[in-house]
């Protein structure tokens, strides 16, 4: 990453593959979760997609609690592959295991 760069709380980036994984931990009400949490995982998406990678999964990390499960939405386009979803902290190694276990390149 350039510097100045974007920071999220966790990036998993599989540099070969060109796939990543971001996590951004927030903690607060379903509300600021929700809305702060969505609008960064929507930047990170935007700009990984610039350089780093082709097949992008943002997830919010919210308290159990505050986020109970695991939800997400498919974001496809020319040669690209996006996921934005909210995960609670309990359902966090489905999604980590899911993301390891797709491989999937996006461009086929």
């Amino acid at each position: 990453m350039q510097p100045g760069a974007i920071g999220p709380d966790i990036l998993l980036l599989d540099v070969v593959g060109r796939r990543a994984l971001v996590l951004e931990c927030k903690f607060g009400d379903a509300r600021y979760v929700g809305r702060n949490g969505y609008l960064q995982a929507l930047a990170y998406a935007s700009e990984l997609r610039v350089d780093v990678a082709d097949e992008i999964w943002t997830y919010v990390v919210g308290p159990d609690g505050v986020v109970t499960g695991s939800s997400d939405t498919s974001l496809h386009g020319p040669h690209t592959a996006r996921r934005v979803g909210v995960t609670s902290p309990t359902a966090l190694p489905d999604v980590v295991r899911a993301f390891l276990g797709s491989g999937t390149d996006p461009r086929t």
